[in-house]
């Protein structure tokens, strides 16, 4: 996660345990760095809505919010991330040389 720092860059986790009290325990025991959301069980709105059956299930969304990897793992999921975050930082970069052209005409 520290690669990712002051990136941009967020990892969430979607806990569909059936008592939150479980994610909760798991969160202080295993001092997760990252945001968790109790999905309220197995079957809860963003289980059915992503069509999730299998735990763990891995989704890569882009900035855009569209899902762009499915099930990646190990080296895969690192190049993927990699990758999305890479393609982030290029669409700031052009919107900043735009915004400071805009600027500079004027």
């Amino acid at each position: 996660m520290k690669t990712y720092q002051g990136r941009p860059f967020v990892f969430l986790g979607i806990n569909s345990d059936e008592d939150p009290a479980t994610l909760k325990e798991l969160m202080t025991r295993e001092d997760l760095p990252w945001r968790c959301w109790w999905d309220g069980g197995a079957a809860g709105p963003i289980a059915k809505r992503y069509l999730v059956s299998a735990w763990p299930t891995i989704y890569v969304l882009d900035g855009d919010g569209v899902i762009r990897y499915v099930q990646p793992r190990g080296q895969n999921l690192e190049t993927a991330v990699e990758t999305l975050v890479r393609e982030a930082e290029s669409k700031a970069e052009s919107k900043a040389a735009v915004t400071q052209a805009g600027h500079k005409a004027n």
